[in-house]
């Protein structure tokens, strides 16, 4: 089926396609049939490891590694993208060494917009994060709602935040 996929992309040269996938690692598998055009996505939604709530996913360190791996491939670095969604609980410092090894296109967050009741940041830490994005030159779109100021708390389902990475070498925090 994968292939069949593939097939079709290559088919239209001049589209650009964007997969997401929970196992970045498993494109390496496909990588020589992929489209000349396309960025690959996945989901890190903290740099801790919930099994509950993340089930048989590759933790978040494997995907991490292997977007990074692709980010910096010697064949041809790969367009590269990060959502954190459902945003989870994170130690901020090492979630943002992951992100400044991956340099991603884009970074997309957002929250647990189905109410599963998900161990959430507080608000001041999705903040903290925000501004060391903003820091490492990632221009972002912001929404107020993202963080409700009466409580400072993170508001869930209200925003998702698209963020354009220019990525220089040495990103600091």
């Amino acid at each position: 089926m994968i292939d069949r996929v593939l097939a079709h992309c290559r088919a239209f040269p001049g589209n650009t396609y964007v997969f997401q996938t929970k196992n970045p690692a498993r494109v390496i598998d496909f990588y020589l049939r992929m489209p000349n055009n396309f960025l690959l996505g996945t989901t890190i939604e903290t740099n801790r490891h919930y099994p509950d709530v993340m089930g048989n996913a590759p933790t978040p360190e494997a995907r991490a590694d292997a977007m990074e791996r692709m980010s910096n491939d010697c064949m041809g670095p790969v367009k590269v993208f990060i959502t954190i969604e459902p945003i989870l609980d994170f130690d901020l410092y090492q979630l943002l060494c992951w992100i400044a090894a991956i340099k991603p296109e884009f970074v997309n967050i957002g929250a647990d917009s189905k109410g599963h009741g998900l161990v959430e940041p507080a608000g001041a830490k999705v903040r903290a994060l925000l501004n060391a994005l903003t820091r490492c030159d990632v221009s972002s779109a912001r929404n107020t709602t993202l963080i409700d100021s009466s409580n400072d708390h993170y508001r869930p389902g209200t925003l998702r935040l698209f963020a354009q990475a220019r990525w220089q070498r040495t990103a600091r925090f």
